[in-house]
């Protein structure tokens, strides 16, 4: 169980998305393990009430794909991986639960740390410094959980085992260092204060683990890519608009996967009382909420956050209740805590600690007497993950195709992006870049079917602006206007959609709206050299107009 979890949470593709090999090969672990236990004839026990709450809110989320975005799907591999890995668990004694937690913990957190130092050693910097998990940030968020558990794993234990552990403590304090993690040093600092208060050091043990936390967090906040002022700038604007948005879908929200749609018209409504300079200045173009509970809380609903919330919550209060395991409820905290902040429920490597965590502070032991109920079930969640690794493996393949296709000419990429367009048919990514290589060859027609199917499936002002350009090479100037008025709908400081617009105006005979485009365009890209070509064209057309041509 160690070996696979650890296996699952490490495993890397330099060319696909970092979640795309991880989700696969936790799929892959949970129904090896459930295959293992059916055929087993050891003990049969039911899940706990916080797993029983984990499967709850994994259902739900799937039934708001009804009305969310399809393309979710192979994100919700992830949660549905972590259910069928808490299933196998949960049969196992409860002091084996503890002690595959802390160890996988150790593993994961270690290597991942390891990596990165790695990385830096032979000169990587800044992004390329992941350890392994796609991300800096999300390596941080990975340490926030697994370093509580590996200090844990490393007090329970006794001579070279405790050493080691120490050591990949102080690996992994140092990877955390490297990934520059702002919400994992604030996490880790509270949780700290949270286990020395429970200690009852109220005196010298809260001021000194303040003081380290304090210290660590200003260091790391000031040393961040971007200063600490504009990045808190930021994330109060993306929640901001988050939360707008939630407020108006609930208690049903807006659907699984549909987080960008719902974020980019939320904030296109903000940023129109702007000036277009103004606007592009603050657009973020936000693909997560960077906070776990307001994403889930617009997508799933008050039902999802809810669920999630139950789940989390009992999980740790049974951890603390009569100190069962207290470091698995400190590292259920340092999650709570992340959550707020970033988005680790979304990285496989998060959620392979988390299916280790449930069943272990929260913990049944009795067994059933009517095993078939538990067999039967286990059997449907095997045959369910199953089902999933097809949509989990497209996306991984998907995205590899996807950057392979990135270094290649024209018309080579194009043949890749077939393939990863057959291999993965719900990537938004794959089908706008293929709309774009299309467009390129000068085939509007094929490339404008490729960029609706993205604008269904991939939420991106990007590809409203392609579209239009397509549908002007096409003649139909009255449908590229629409293209381009929904783009900066979404983002009005966007120079390429107001200088677009107005060249479609002006084809269209609207001069003076043409005009008023291309001044709010010359505003954003004051020596932008499209503006000369189209100032021109724009003279002439007004040439035409005052000899004898249709009025506006």
């Amino acid at each position: 169980m160690v070996v696979g979890a650890a296996v699952a949470a490490l495993v890397y593709d330099p060319l696909a998305l970092a979640a795309g090999p991880k989700t696969v090969t936790l799929i892959l672990v949970a129904v090896t393990a459930l295959g293992l236990g059916l055929a087993s004839r050891g003990p049969i026990r039911a899940p706990s009430r916080s797993v029983w709450l984990w499967l709850l809110a994994c259902a739900w989320s799937a039934l708001t794909l009804a009305w969310g975005n399809p393309a979710a799907l192979a994100g919700l591999a992830g949660w549905l991986g972590a259910a069928g890995l808490m299933l196998q668990v949960g049969q196992l004694d409860v002091p084996a639960r503890v002690e595959v937690a802390r160890l996988a913990a150790a593993w994961i957190g270690s290597v991942s740390a390891l990596a990165a130092l790695v990385q830096r050693l032979v000169g990587a910097q800044g992004i390329a410094v992941h350890g392994g998990q796609g991300n800096p940030n999300w390596l941080g968020l990975v340490l926030a959980v697994a370093l509580p558990l590996t200090v844990d794993a490393a007090l329970a234990a006794a001579g070279a085992r405790r050493r080691l552990l120490l050591g990949g403590c102080v690996v992994q304090l140092g990877g955390l260092l490297l990934s520059g993690s702002r919400v994992g040093w604030i996490a880790l600092a509270l949780v700290a204060l949270v286990a020395a208060v429970g200690r009852r050091r109220r005196r010298w043990g809260v001021a000194l683990v303040a003081t380290a936390g304090l210290a660590a967090t200003l260091w790391i906040a000031g040393r961040g890519e971007k200063p600490l002022v504009e990045a808190w700038a930021g994330r109060v604007q993306i929640w901001t608009a988050t939360a707008r948005a939630a407020s108006v879908s609930q208690p049903f929200g807006v659907g699984l996967g549909d987080f960008g749609e719902a974020y980019l018209a939320q904030q296109g409504r903000v940023l129109s009382v702007l000036t277009p300079g103004q606007a592009a200045r603050r657009f973020i173009n936000a693909t997560t909420a960077h906070g776990d509970w307001l994403q889930v809380g617009l997508e799933q609903g008050l039902v999802g956050l809810l669920l999630l919330g139950l789940c989390l919550t009992r999980g740790a209060e049974r951890a603390f209740r009569d100190q069962a395991w207290p470091g698995g409820g400190l590292a259920l905290i340092s999650l709570m805590l992340v959550a707020v902040g970033d988005d680790p429920l979304q990285q496989p490597a998060v959620l392979v600690l988390l299916a280790l965590l449930l069943p272990a502070v929260d913990a049944t032991d009795h067994e059933l007497s009517r095993r078939w109920i538990i067999r039967g079930g286990h059997l449907l969640a095997m045959v369910l993950l199953a089902l999933l690794l097809l949509p989990a493996a497209s996306r991984w393949i998907g995205s590899h195709q996807l950057s392979v296709s990135r270094d290649q000419v024209l018309h080579r990429r194009l043949a890749t992006l077939q393939r990863a367009a057959a291999v993965d048919p719900w990537s938004g990514e794959v089908a706008l870049e293929r709309g774009l290589a299309l467009s390129e060859l000068s085939r509007p027609r094929a490339a404008l079917a490729e960029l609706e199917r993205s604008r269904r499936l991939l939420a991106n002002v990007g590809t409203d602006v392609a579209e239009g350009n397509v549908l002007i090479a096409l003649g139909r100037g009255e449908q590229a206007v629409e293209a381009y008025r929904r783009a900066l709908a979404r983002h009005p400081g966007s120079f390429r959609a107001h200088a677009n617009l107005a060249e479609a105006l002006r084809q269209l005979g609207r001069l003076k709206q043409a005009g008023h485009h291309l001044q709010l365009a010359r505003s954003l890209l004051p020596g932008h050299p499209k503006l000369g070509e189209l100032e021109r064209r724009l003279q002439r057309s007004r040439l035409q107009r005052a000899v004898g041509g249709p009025r506006d």
